[in-house]
């Protein structure tokens, strides 16, 4: 912060509590303002709270809260008891070389008896009818930080009384700037919530809707070619037709099924049979050989997790679908000690896996460049909120094996890991 401004108004710091001619009753609620700090939930129910009961429990004619924004300028943020025409013209320029910002920057209480100087300034009196006002300014504190400072209004008479107690009034600046903190530290984590959220959704819409807009086109191309070929039948026609009508209602039940879910936050069934669900519709569409072997416990997860485990194999079927032209694929949720693992590996075409670690720094593998969007990101990311391990290992060639462990420290106590649950390949064909 800048040096501190030269003081252009008569002011006073009084330390002497033996000036002070308070009532007990009113010491009793300034000190229980707690009350209404902790109860606040946004900002502007706390500054307007507070000042209101601050302005009330004081006896001061009215009040006002200034507090620094991003650019370090001192500005009105709330007021009480004032002029509406003072507010909108102190609301309009930071205070600047003045009373305000002198006694926000030394941290001190001040006392002003002449506000003829902030009428000069700011072009009009804080209250008309009342030209002979003091004022009273307290830091606004948190920790060695200063965030603003407030103001009481008083009749001069009045002003003495509570200048002459400032380790209480700086007490109460220290509340208040608490509560700014946390209000604000709040806010910083809704935003960041609401980001992740929307990083959350983004993944999917991607591992469903966008997957299945791309069986769409693949349905559209085929129809187009059977369209246009002579050897085409009226029956064939309607076939792919009928086909393509499918598809559309399972895109819709896809819609449906992502908003519900991201509402919820959960899957809808136990995990077994979601995935389970997940591989016999892989196996129709993309006719791959497909196996799974349950080995976790039931409710070994919360089901916001399930719905990440879930998605995380989606993910593997369509890149080993789309982009490996797999004809196997093997799905393995085992456990080790405390630990869950997921495996999944494909006989695929497989990529250079440490290219894809390394640009997916800049947010996009090679994979993912050639139209795959959120794909291994979406898997890491996945990853990160679990608290697990994900590791991709693929060549060229040599397909794909990712590998999950999520630790104990992720996991429900469970009793006992029961039976495995395995969900056969119909083909009964050796994995891959």
């Amino acid at each position: 912060m800048s040096a501190a401004p030269e003081i252009l108004s008569p002011c006073t710091v009084f330390d002497d509590p033996s000036k002070a001619a308070i009532e007990g009753n009113q010491l009793d609620k300034i000190c229980a303002l707690g009350v209404q700090i902790s109860s606040a939930n946004s900002l502007d129910q706390l500054l307007n709270g507070y000042l209101y009961e601050l302005v009330q429990s004081t006896g001061a004619y009215g009040g006002a809260i200034r507090l620094y924004d991003q650019q370090t300028n001192l500005r009105l943020v709330e007021a009480y008891g004032l002029d509406s025409g003072f507010v909108d013209l102190e609301r309009r320029r930071p205070a600047e070389k003045c009373f305000c910002n002198a006694a926000a920057h030394q941290q001190q209480v001040r006392c002003n008896n002449d506000l003829q100087f902030c009428t000069r300034k700011v072009g009009r009196s804080p209250v008309t009818t009342r030209p002979g006002l003091a004022m009273l300014a307290v830091p606004i504190t948190e920790g060695p930080a200063t965030l603003g400072i407030f103001n009481l209004y008083f009749e001069r008479g009045q002003l003495d009384n509570w200048a002459a107690i400032p380790q209480v009034m700086l007490r109460l600046g220290q509340q208040l700037g608490g509560a700014i903190s946390r209000i604000r530290q709040q806010q910083q984590n809704q935003q960041s919530s609401i980001q992740q959220e929307r990083m959350l959704l983004a993944h999917e819409l991607h591992d469903t809707i966008v997957q299945e807009i791309a069986v769409l086109r693949l349905h559209i191309r085929q129809l187009e070619a059977n369209a246009t070929s002579k050897q085409a039948t009226i029956k064939q026609l309607r076939e792919r037709i009928e086909q393509l009508s499918g598809r559309i209602d399972s895109a819709n039940n896809q819609v449906r099924e992502v908003m519900q879910q991201f509402h919820s936050q959960a899957l809808g069934a136990e995990l077994d049979t979601a995935l389970k669900r997940l591989v016999n519709r892989f196996r129709r569409d993309s006719q791959i050989n497909i196996r799974l072997l349950n080995n976790w416990p039931t409710q070994a997860l919360e089901e916001r997790q399930e719905l990440h485990i879930h998605r995380i194999v989606e993910e593997a079927l369509t890149n080993a679908w789309h982009h490996g032209n797999a004809k196997n694929v093997l799905i393995v949720l085992a456990t080790e000690d405390t630990e869950l693992h997921l495996l999944i590996e494909d006989d695929g075409r497989g990529f250079h896996s440490t290219t894809a670690s390394a640009d997916n720094n800049n947010k996009a593998t090679a994979l993912d460049k050639g139209g795959r969007g959120f794909g291994l990101p979406g898997m890491r990311e996945r990853a990160r909120q679990l608290g697990a391990l994900l590791q991709i290992d693929s060549e060229p060639e040599q397909g794909t094996q990712i590998h999950l462990q999520l630790p104990a420290a992720q996991i429900r106590d469970w009793l006992g890991t029961g039976p495995a649950r395995t969900e056969e390949d119909h083909n009964a064909r050796t994995p891959c």
